[in-house]
C-alpha cells in the first residue's frame, strides 16, 4: 500500500495529471468541477459509503433507492 501511495504522490506531481487520479483519494476531489449551480446532483464520489461494503443484498438495494429518491430531480 506504501507503495501505491508513493507512486500516486508522484502522478499528482507531475505537470499535467494522469485520469488515474480522477479516482484515487484523495486527489480525485481536484477533478471536481465547481458547479455554479445547485440544480446538479451531488458527485458520485460524495456518496460513497464504507458501511455499504457490510451491507447484504437488501440492504444494499433498500440504500440505493434511499439515494436514488434523494437526488432525484423531481426531489430538487
Amino acid at each position: 500500500m506504501e507503495e501505491i501511495d508513493a507512486f500516486t504522490k508522484v502522478l499528482n506531481s507531475a505537470a499535467k495529471k494522469p485520469a488515474i487520479l480522477k479516482i484515487t483519494q484523495p486527489y480525485a476531489q481536484a477533478f471536481i468541477p465547481k458547479l455554479s449551480s445547485s440544480e446538479f446532483p451531488k458527485p458520485l464520489t460524495d456518496l460513497y459509503n464504507a458501511e455499504a461494503l457490510t451491507m447484504n443484498y437488501v440492504e444494499l438495494l433498500s440504500k440505493c433507492k434511499e439515494i436514488f429518491q434523494s437526488n432525484s430531480k423531481s426531489q430538487h
